[in-house]
């Protein structure tokens, strides 16, 4: 993922505090390209494992835990406007994220 992403950041700062130099050698913020790039053999990549489910299910890749406490406290946020209700549009994409992907249920 681009360095903007914070999953990035987080293994950014493990490489910097273990003192590990990465060399990305495919940087992209599609999960469907990083899919496929792990599905072709050349490489690895994180990605939150809800972000591989399908392949996961079906055993075509395997989703490894990283055990550490930065990758376990990471948090997702979803941001509105506070002074306003959410729009039709938005209050169904909340309920869409609730109820489909487990880790924001």
């Amino acid at each position: 993922m681009p360095p903007s992403f914070g999953l990035v950041q987080i293994v950014q700062m493990l490489a910097y505090t273990d003192n590990v130099h990465l060399r990305p050698i495919l940087t992209s913020n599609s999960l469907a390209v990083l899919r496929r790039f792990v599905l072709s053999g050349n490489g690895a990549t994180l990605i939150g494992a809800f972000g591989a489910r399908a392949e996961v299910e079906k055993g075509t890749m395997v989703a490894l835990p990283v055990e550490h406490a930065l990758f376990q406290s990471a948090q997702s946020r979803l941001l509105v406007r506070s002074d306003r209700p959410l729009t039709t549009a938005a209050d169904t994409l909340l309920q869409w994220i609730t109820e489909r992907i487990p880790m924001f249920g």
